[in-house]
Formats: C-alpha cells, structure tokens, sequence
C-alpha cells in the first residue's frame, strides 16, 4: 500500500465544497510568514500537477517583489519533474496555475494555499 498515490484531483476534493463560514475564518487568521514544519509537510505530499512522490515545495510567485519571497504558507507541493522544467520554464506560472485551477476547485491561488496551511494547522500539525 505504500507505492499507492492519490491522484490529484482526488486528493484536493475537498476544495469543491468550501463553505462561507470557514473562508471568513481564513481572512480574520494572522498567518505566519516562516513555517519550516509546513514546508516539510508540503515536501511530503504528492506533485499538484501530475500525483508523483518527491515532492517539493514551489512558493508561489505572484505579488512578490523583486528578489522577495513570499510566505511559506503560499506554497504547492510539485515534483522534481515537474518542478523546473515544466513550471519555470516550459509552461510558466501562470499558465500553469490555470491548468491545475480545476484541480483545485476553481479556488484563486492564494485562497487554495490559505485553506490548505489552516487545514494542516488545526488538523495535522
């Protein structure tokens, strides 16, 4: 059972049942800029795009500033093979985000990261 992985748009099902009261949650929550424990949890997590292991951690670069990296909390967990040379050169970010926005739930970007830190937090962490 350990070779077993969820393919992505099963694993991120829950985003097509998101309810008002917990996306006010959300808005009112200070999230934290660093989280070494989150990003590890990001690593261990299967690619966004495609559902393969080795996963890791792609901070989202939308907003930034030059040179700035976003929090830890905006951030996608995506395989070795997808990773650079599919996201960073061959497709781009944005594209890519608009092909993985039905996986997750037609949700914005930043919304999708925030529900999925907050999950890990009260549920995993």
């Amino acid at each position: 059972m350990d070779d077993f992985i969820l393919p992505p748009d099963l694993r991120y099902c829950w985003t097509h049942n998101i309810d008002g009261k917990l996306i006010e949650e959300i808005q009112q929550f200070n999230f934290p800029e660093k989280s070494e424990y989150y990003l590890n949890h990001i690593r261990k997590l299967t690619c966004i795009r495609c559902g393969h292991k080795g996963g890791q951690a792609h901070h989202i670069k939308r907003a930034s500033g030059l040179g700035k990296k976003n929090p830890d909390w905006f951030t996608i967990p995506i395989c070795e093979k997808c990773h650079v040379p599919y996201l960073h050169s061959t497709v781009g970010e944005p594209q890519f985000l608009k092909e993985i926005s039905n996986t997750i739930g037609g949700l914005d970007i930043e919304l999708f990261c925030k529900l999925s830190f907050y999950m890990w937090m009260y549920n995993y962490n």
